[in-house]
């Protein structure tokens, strides 16, 4: 027997083993997780190692390069909530609150957010324009009060890894339901669980690195456009049935579940099978390094 084929098998039985027991005694491993959400980085490393069977080096190189992006990926994805997003995380420390007013004849407003890392918690408040309660003593509040005002709060402290959200680093926000928002978000490491339903938005912008996201979009709106950009990433993302969706993705190393989900590939866009003749559209570019995008729809 060759020992690359020793090799070889040995690698499937204990994979095999390891996936066995996982199951079995409902253990979560992030780097199984990673293995099979990013399963055509599988494809792409058997094709080069392929392409590059004489070349014993590059193959080393290359699966080497393969096991390195699935450990990358399961640290960032795994953060520090356990099962997905969980609401309302408080920190220990002094919560820094904010509120600004409505006022009468207030149409258009605009938040920016910016944190090298979080744990996002966006919401709707009624009667008034704006709400914020955060556990983070380097926050900062910028508002320009004027026809159409400008909200920007930030964190002093630019950069953040993983690790340190669990040191209770948490944003609570509340938008007032009686404003057209334009929103961005520049994030580091963050996990949010962003809701516009009953928010009406323009244009969102996210930009984030390692992340969870958890979104629910609004219907209040005739049109929107919006844009992500994320590294390492897990993205949920659910629409209004009455609201027609068209997503763009870029990213290789991504996969997703739009098919299954109903839509439709022309082209370099995917279209929800009511786009065409939906009052209220929603316009998506994701782009997107490594990790995997679902889509659904609520009532």
């Amino acid at each position: 027997m060759k020992k690359s084929n020793l090799g070889t098998g040995i690698v499937l039985i204990a994979v095999g083993l390891v996936w066995l027991i996982s199951i079995i005694l409902d253990i979560r491993l992030p780097l199984l997780s990673s293995f099979f959400k990013l399963w055509p980085l599988l494809f792409i490393a058997i094709g080069f190692s392929i392409i590059f069977t004489k070349k014993k080096i590059f193959q080393t190189l290359i699966w080497a390069m393969y096991f390195l992006i699935l450990i990358v990926y399961s640290i960032f994805s795994s953060g520090a909530i356990d099962n997905g997003i969980t609401r309302g995380q408080r920190g220990s420390g002094m919560a820094y609150t904010h509120t600004e007013q409505f006022v009468q004849g207030t149409q258009n407003a605009s938040i920016r957010l910016e944190t090298g890392g979080a744990f996002v918690d966006l919401g709707m408040i009624r009667d008034e324009l704006f709400k914020a309660e955060i556990f983070d003593e380097q926050i900062v509040f910028d508002i320009d009060r004027k026809t159409e005002p400008s909200i920007y709060v930030y964190s002093k402290q630019k950069s953040r890894s993983i690790s340190d959200l669990s040191q209770d680093y948490s944003w609570d926000i509340k938008l007032g339901s009686g404003t057209v928002w334009d929103v961005r978000f520049d994030m580091g490491a963050v996990e949010a669980y962003l809701d516009f339903r009953g928010i009406t938005v323009n244009d969102i912008d996210i930009n984030t690195g390692a992340s969870k996201l958890l979104i629910y979009f609004s219907d209040e709106q005739k049109d929107s456009d919006v844009t992500i950009n994320a590294g390492a990433s897990d993205i949920e993302l659910y629409f209004s049935k009455n609201t027609g969706v068209r997503i763009r993705q870029q990213g290789i190393l991504a996969s997703n579940n739009y098919t299954e989900a109903g839509f439709e590939k022309r082209e370099d866009h995917y279209y929800s099978q009511n786009y065409d003749q939906a009052s209220n559209r929603i316009d998506i570019k994701i782009e997107i390094g490594i990790g995997a995008i679902e889509v659904g729809f609520y009532d």
